[in-house]
């Protein structure tokens, strides 16, 4: 019987894009001062660019990509009457 040292471990070969995984994980995110990130919409454009407009209140995207019915311009965050608030 072989001990743990003496076992011949399997090594799983692992590939990570970080290049990819960098590019995805700030899809959502602007960087802001120190370091700091700020939640954007993230919504990938036709072009495989994403959206960096502001979330509006209560929402995972802007309300162009949100389907707000609301049209205005510059959103102030703080508007009603959009009935697409919890997407999922």
């Amino acid at each position: 019987m072989q001990t743990r040292s003496q076992t011949r471990m399997n090594m799983l070969e692992v590939s990570i894009d970080f290049e990819e995984a960098s590019r995805h994980w700030n899809s959502n995110k602007k960087k802001i001062q120190n370091g700091c990130y700020k939640y954007v919409c993230g919504f990938e454009k036709k072009n495989g660019n994403y959206c960096k407009k502001p979330l509006c209140k209560d929402m995972n995207r802007c309300n162009q990509h949100a389907g707000c019915d609301i049209q205005h311009s510059g959103c102030n965050n703080e508007h009603t009457g959009c009935d697409n608030h919890h997407l999922y």
